[in-house]
């Protein structure tokens, strides 16, 4: 199944990149100009002030609780988040714009709280950005 969108691409950030909350500070070292991106249905208790929300790119809490439970798998997760991502594209689009006019000069990372070699939705969005709004959106490795 393909989930092409006919949206305007989103080119004004130079990069997009995923990672993990717990590497936030290494990944600042590296790339300091870094706009943090929560889009964990759970977000951080006390998150850095920078850090801001994309609430229309959360799993729902059924999605989620669904895979933790097994009751639902990868497979049956991917197609449901990403159906979630097309049904709120046009949100995504807007706060993107959004962020690329407050904070020009930075790096966009969505951040949530697995470790990259773990099945998590921010791989999914990663593929659903390059699929319908930018040529790069990858897992930053440091």
């Amino acid at each position: 199944m393909t989930y092409r969108l006919t949206i305007m691409p989103i080119n004004r950030f130079s990069s997009y990149y995923t990672g993990y909350y717990s590497k936030l500070k290494e990944y600042r070292k590296v790339l300091p100009a870094i706009l943090p991106v929560s889009i964990s249905l759970y977000p951080l208790r006390n998150p850095p002030k920078d850090m801001v929300n994309l609430e229309c790119a959360r799993p729902t809490p059924e999605l989620l609780r669904g895979y933790q439970q097994g009751t639902i798998s990868e497979a049956q997760y991917r197609e449901q988040y990403m159906k979630l991502l097309d049904a709120n594209a046009h949100n995504i689009v807007a706060m993107l714009y959004m962020y690329a006019s407050l904070y020009p000069h930075h790096i966009v990372m969505f951040l949530c709280y697995e470790s990259p070699d773990k099945f998590c939705h921010r791989h999914i969005f990663a593929e659903w950005l390059r699929a319908n709004l930018c040529k790069s959106c990858s897992e930053i490795d440091i």
